[in-house]
């Protein structure tokens, strides 16, 4: 069994709130209370969507973790990045048949840019009271239970809609954590937490280029990197292909036989990575059947001056006819510019 498989690049770069001591800068929503303990803190609420707990982060706040968060969010709000946190426990007090699931609710600078998590009924399988006669419908999570909220962080600009857009240069950045149930699906709940992270990312870096193949078949790949957003592009690429510059997909069929040194870059953040110069080699590309159109056409005694469009640098063959008939037609010269002799 797997879980909760997490891929960050930039964890050294990140700061947390640990709850060691206290609260740490979070303060209980109305109609909810807070505390620490299980080495984390604990918010309990009624049934229904309720937030818990909010914290603001200031560059002023005295505790250095708070203030430490709040520098990490100002970094992310122009490089990106990624707020995590982990749900260690959650007990329902009581669970009623309607009960389906619950969700973990994140929002950030009050309830307009919201991300829900969502924790399905077969993670309950605890009884609350080892006293108690077994429920029905066990009420709690398993001391084993862990669940990792992972949200995306995008800068100021973006119109990303997974995770939390932040604004360059405020002053605080504000967050509220809570649960939403069903109103009549619950008595109460209790949910532990721990770790509220902020992991802005480094500069861009290109960390995956696809392998690019010998041969002319059509081609799809990407480029990652470790930022969300960021512009892409490339040189050399063989004619027929293309590079998307928000998602960094390359595709198309490649006309043109040739040897090919690509280059592949990312730019965010004011800050652009590149690849090392990958090889691609094309073979039995066909860039289809040409039909020229032509424009022009002029004769001064026995001299014809054709031109046309249509054909860029693929050859063009010309063919004479004295009658127009079919099968009257012969060539007479082949070439990608052509000026030819034509017999009175």
């Amino acid at each position: 069994y797997i879980d909760n498989v997490m891929f960050s690049p930039n964890a050294d770069n990140s700061a947390k709130i640990t709850f060691d001591e206290s609260e740490q800068n979070f303060v209980a929503e109305a109609g909810a209370s807070t505390g620490t303990g299980g080495g984390g803190l604990v918010i309990q609420n009624e049934p229904g969507w309720k937030w818990g707990a909010n914290a603001t982060f200031t560059a002023s706040s005295p505790d250095a973790q708070v203030s430490a968060v709040h520098a990490k969010l100002a970094l992310a709000a122009t490089k990106g990045g990624v707020l995590r946190y982990r749900v260690t426990q959650i007990n329902l007090g009581e669970r009623f048949p309607s009960f389906t699931g619950m969700q973990v609710i994140t929002a950030l600078n009050g309830p307009w840019q919201q991300n829900a998590f969502w924790v399905d009924q077969s993670a309950f399988t605890e009884n609350g009271d080892a006293e108690a006669n077994p429920v029905v419908l066990p009420p709690d999570t398993p001391e084993t239970f862990s669940r990792t909220i992972s949200i995306p962080l995008y800068p100021q600009g973006s119109t990303a809609t997974d995770g939390f857009v932040l604004t360059q240069g405020a002053a605080n950045y504000q967050f509220l954590v809570g649960t939403a149930t069903g109103d009549n699906d619950v008595a109460s709940t209790t949910m532990y937490f721990d770790d509220f992270e902020v992991i802005p990312n480094g500069d861009p870096e290109i960390i995956y280029a696809p392998p690019l193949p010998t041969g002319s078949a059509n081609f799809v790949g990407r480029i990652l990197s470790n930022h969300q957003t960021g512009v892409f592009s490339a040189t050399g690429l063989p004619p027929g292909l293309t590079i998307d510059p928000a998602t960094g997909l390359v595709y198309g069929k490649p006309t043109t036989n040739g040897t090919y040194n690509v280059v592949f870059f990312i730019t965010s953040a004011g800050v652009t990575d590149q690849t090392d110069s990958l090889v691609w080699v094309v073979t039995g590309a066909n860039p289809g059947v040409v039909t020229p159109k032509i424009t022009s056409f002029s004769r001064t005694g026995t001299t014809a001056v054709i031109t046309w469009t249509g054909a860029g640098s693929s050859p063009v063959t010309v063919l004479r006819s004295t009658t127009l008939a079919a099968g009257s037609w012969s060539p007479i010269s082949t070439g990608a510019e052509l000026s030819v002799w034509v017999p009175s």
